[in-house]
């Protein structure tokens, strides 16, 4: 947490502050959620790019963003023409002076990321989402899901779907613990169905298509199970609805992720 305070000073005396865009170019990882939150500490927006989108990707995200600092990390350097200041994540110089808070200097209404969809109509389009619809989710998190403290969860979905914000926020809006996984274990299933049970995950989102290929009766720990991405079978709710707290959820990423939430709780899993 001190590392995220002393960048975010280091970002704002670049010019970073309401609704001032800021790309962040990594892959899953610690780096990346210090880099995000030194962006909003900083009172800008952030904007997560792919390293293995093609290079024309990302080129035009940062144009048509008018982002003018780029966060990334060392490996990714050589991957993204970019004519702005490239600052790296790793980069402890950034730690260097003043380590007080900064004054928070955004209201509800200003910028608090950016992301692009998937561009299936022609160019990727940028959703500009506002800090109003993340207190929004806070509320969800709280009030609907009930995470907790105690709460263990997973980092699962590549960060630039908006899946990983619902997931980075569940945590930081609750004080759960944020399990960030790497490609290994969620390209295996057995990889990730042992990663649950070792470190004793109690919360996981995800799509229906990946979910199918894993056995229930496999997992000891998982108590909330929530599904999104892309319509869910009844087969598959059948399957999973009296091992976990089974939630069904949908959202357009205009709408700050979700909009729709069913629920089929269990009373022993409250």
């Amino acid at each position: 947490m001190e590392r995220r305070g002393i960048s975010a000073r280091v970002l704002r005396g670049k010019g970073v502050g309401a609704d001032r865009i800021v790309g962040i170019l990594a892959e899953r990882s610690l780096e990346m959620i210090v880099g995000i939150l030194g962006i909003l500490k900083a009172g800008g927006a952030y904007m997560p790019i792919d390293p293995d989108y093609p290079h024309e990707r990302k080129g035009y995200m940062l144009a048509d963003s008018s982002a003018h600092i780029l966060l990334t990390q060392q490996k990714h350097k050589q991957k993204c023409d970019f004519t702005g200041e490239i600052l790296f994540l790793e980069d402890f110089t950034l730690c260097a002076g003043d380590d007080s808070n900064l004054v928070s200097i955004n209201n509800s209404g200003d910028l608090a990321y950016m992301i692009y969809t998937s561009g299936s109509t022609g160019q990727p389009k940028g959703v500009m989402i506002e800090h109003h619809g993340m207190l929004s989710l806070k509320c969800v998190f709280a009030e609907t899901l009930f995470v907790k403290e105690s709460d263990k969860i997973t980092q699962f979905a590549n960060s630039t779907f908006d899946a990983s914000i619902w997931e980075i926020f569940m945590s930081l809006f609750t004080g759960a613990q944020l399990h960030i996984l790497d490609k290994e274990t969620i390209m295996n299933y057995k990889y990730f169905e042992c990663y649950l049970n070792k470190h004793e995950i109690t919360f996981a989102t995800l799509p229906p298509t990946y979910l199918a290929n894993l056995n229930p009766d496999n997992i000891t720990t998982l108590t909330n199970l929530i599904v999104a991405g892309s319509a869910s079978p009844v087969e598959l709710f059948n399957k999973w609805n009296q091992k976990v707290n089974f939630v069904n959820a949908y959202g357009p990423t205009e709408s700050t992720i979700c909009t729709t939430i069913w629920k089929n709780v269990i009373p022993c899993k409250t």
